[in-house]
């Protein structure tokens, strides 16, 4: 339960340094499932941060709702239950004892209402909220066109976000991102926390060492064994989820040397599971007779719709040679 470890984390820091912390959406990952046994876990964790006498502010993502609306969320039955933990469910703001003020945005399916309520209360020094903005990079890798405009923020404020898993600035807004990868698309991105010094706006991003993604690439039509060699070598002690992706122009029939080479990655103590993809390469030909009696506007989305990587003459026509990524 990596995300239960990162609150373990999160508190000994807390502890050590005697921070509040502000989670920033979707205590849950999976959005309408809500997991009984780690649902206990976390409870009995939060118990340790009251213990600790820690303090920790909480806004509603979309991922913890359980209406459209986030009216009713998973986070409902913490308001009552703990007197240090402050659930943020409707936009509001507050301070710190030092006077700083900091406006609280959790999820609204509609953008347009975030940048309303922000209008109405300008001024704030920080702005933690639980929200898309255009041009972020997405959780599925693509850009977001339909969240917040970032033209639309005061730049008189600070901003931090939770909602997308990445790392990243975009325009005024930091995103804080995940604290531990959650796929192979996540494969390379530095995961932790953001440790925020309210004087002057400085962080630093923390980093938690959790298991992390690596996919490792086979050309089984060349020197498998050898590739799966250095690959094993350069491996890294926190890259335990493995991916092989397996490339071959005849993949039927070769089950047995696919499931050899996963064999030898389960086999390692670091690796707590692996996955295999194989990729089969296309090779395309465009014979010369009938390249010379067809137009160059025909021939070229040949070209780039099998993605040639390298291209020759022969005898029998031309040829080119596709080996997609």
């Amino acid at each position: 339960m990596r995300g239960l470890d990162s609150f373990r984390a999160v508190r000994s820091f807390a502890q050590k340094s005697g921070s509040h912390v502000f989670h920033l959406g979707d205590v849950w990952h999976v959005k309408g499932a809500l997991p009984v046994r780690e649902y206990l876990a976390f409870l009995r964790e939060l118990d340790e941060w009251e213990k600790a006498g820690l303090n920790l502010t909480i806004m509603v993502g979309n991922h913890d709702f359980a209406t459209a609306d986030g009216r009713e969320h998973t986070l409902s039955a913490m308001k009552d239950r703990y007197k240090f933990v402050r659930v943020v469910d409707e936009p509001t703001t507050g301070s710190f004892p030092d006077g700083t003020t900091v406006a609280l945005l959790p999820y609204r399916p509609r953008p347009q209402d975030l940048t309303e309520w922000l209008k109405a209360h300008a001024g704030h020094k920080y702005v933690f909220m639980h929200h898309g903005i255009v041009g972020a990079v997405m959780n599925s890798g693509d850009v977001d066109n339909d969240g917040v405009d970032g033209a639309d923020l005061d730049p008189q404020s600070r901003y931090f976000s939770g909602h997308y898993h990445k790392h990243q600035k975009v325009g005024a807004v930091q995103f804080v991102g995940s604290p531990y990868q959650t796929n192979f698309g996540e494969e390379g991105e530095r995961k932790g926390f953001i440790d925020l010094n309210l004087e002057d706006g400085s962080f630093q991003h923390r980093r938690l060492m959790f298991p992390e993604h690596k996919t490792i690439k086979i050309d089984l039509d060349g020197d498998p064994k050898a590739d799966l060699r250095a690959a094993i070598l350069a491996l890294k002690p926190h890259e335990k989820f493995i991916r092989l992706k397996v490339r071959a122009q005849v993949l039927e029939g070769r089950r047995d040397e696919i499931q050899a080479l996963q064999d030898q990655v389960d086999a390692l103590p670091s690796c707590d599971r692996s996955v295999v993809q194989t990729i089969k390469t296309e090779r395309a030909e465009v014979r010369l007779k009938d390249a010379l009696s067809r137009p160059i506007s025909d021939l070229v989305p040949d070209f780039v719709g099998n993605a040639p990587n390298a291209a020759e003459l022969t005898a029998a026509g031309l040829r080119f040679l596709g080996d997609p990524s």
